[in-house]
């Protein structure tokens, strides 16, 4: 699978300002292009807020309620439309688990929700245990996830591994991650991630790079081509420095007069630079070549990876763990319960099936079957899981 990415300008972000009741445009990110071919690993790279997860959004076509992006986004040649996530998978900054399922439990369910129906059972399980030790992670993988509101689980170096590429690891494990994601890409994988600062040794691992700055490209190609590119402009890294320390600092914009100048600079000499013309072509031939990558759309005559049956009963057994583990939602229900109890028994007490107490019988058991509906109602008492169930879809 390759990726054809061309955006345009603008996009636009909403003001939230009370005071203002007018959508103001704000560019976010603007004329870029790019492709990504099969086997690839393209590291996105750029200083803060340069627009490197609008242009994922973008990619994926997620988290663009509140933006409008003009261009296209291909896959093999055809537009994307809505990607389904049984040929691609999108990992945000900072990814939803839920805290009291275990490692392998967490990796099991995402492994039967996206393949049950093609894969038994185990085969999914020897699959799981195989990213578990790719991931060097079999210390902790009987132990519950946690999080910062409920309770330690496994360490925040351990978490990272299932979220952006290199954040929060040490040199070692970071290393480990991107060369682990480099073989992925060698079984013919097209996969594009963001990092921040990697080490000399990260660095190299990456053929392919797409710098940004300011919302615009400044430069797409190899990791040579890069460094042949800022030479023949006036950059030139020296042979002790980490090119892409270095590659930051000029593309960063700072307080200094002068720095927005020089990054405006370097993206106009990219747009007029052969790279960009080479990289032009290449787009341009993969939109009238699309047959040598199949010529159907990539979603074309697919199925999730289970079936509706198996995604259901795959998810009640989810929940079905989350709440008998949820032990302070299970004394607060008991607490809760048993007040109500010594409340409706203390005010219907020594009521008796006569003409006279008939009114009060039927507004006690109207009570206790409003208070039993209200509390066994999964939308009522277990809203969380649903609002949690929603942003993890």
């Amino acid at each position: 699978m390759f990726v054809v990415l061309e955006i345009n300008p603008p996009g636009a972000a909403t003001s939230n300002s009370k005071l203002e009741q007018v959508t103001l445009p704000k560019e976010i990110i603007q004329n870029v292009s790019g492709i990504v071919m099969p086997g690839q690993l393209l590291a996105i790279m750029g200083p803060s807020g340069a627009g490197k997860t609008t242009l994922l959004n973008s990619l994926t076509g997620r988290n663009l309620s509140k933006m409008s992006v003009t261009g296209d986004v291909l896959l093999n040649g055809r537009l994307r439309g809505r990607t389904p996530p049984y040929i691609s998978s999108y990992i945000q900054q900072n990814e939803m688990f839920y805290p009291l399922l275990t490692v392998r439990e967490h990796l099991m369910f995402q492994a039967t929700l996206r393949l049950g129906g093609k894969l038994t059972y185990a085969e999914r399980a020897e699959l799981v245990e195989n990213v578990i030790n790719k991931l060097n992670m079999i210390k902790c993988a009987d132990n519950r996830i946690g999080s910062e509101s409920t309770f330690k689980g496994i360490s925040g170096g351990e978490m990272k591994r299932f979220d952006e590429p290199t954040s929060g690891l040490d040199s070692f494990m970071a290393e480990s991650i991107v060369r682990l994601l480099k073989y992925m890409a060698s079984e013919g994988r097209t996969i594009v991630c963001t990092i921040h600062q990697p080490s000399s040794q990260v660095f190299a691992l990456f053929d392919h790079l797409l710098l940004m700055t300011n919302g615009r490209l400044a430069f797409m190609g190899t990791r040579d081509n890069a460094k042949d590119f800022f030479s023949s402009i006036g950059y030139l890294c020296s042979i002790n420095q980490n090119p892409s320390d270095y590659y930051m600092n000029q593309l960063a914009l700072t307080s200094n007069s002068g720095s927005k100048e020089r990054v405006n600079g370097i993206c106009d000499k990219y747009m007029a630079s052969e790279y960009m013309t080479d990289l032009l072509c290449k787009i341009d031939q993969s939109k009238h070549q699309p047959s040598q990558y199949g010529n159907k759309s990539p979603h074309a005559n697919q199925q999730f990876g289970s079936s509706p049956w198996q995604q259901l009963t795959t998810l009640l057994m989810r929940n079905y763990l989350i709440l008998i583990r949820d032990t302070m939602f299970i004394k607060t229900e008991l607490v809760q319960f048993l007040a109500y109890a010594l409340f409706i028994g203390s005010v219907y007490h020594k009521q008796y099936p006569i003409s006279s107490d008939v009114s009060n019988i039927n507004a006690g058991l109207f009570m206790i079957l409003l208070q039993n509906s209200m509390s066994a109602n999964p939308l009522m008492c277990r809203h969380r899981i649903f609002c949690t169930e929603m942003s993890m879809a």
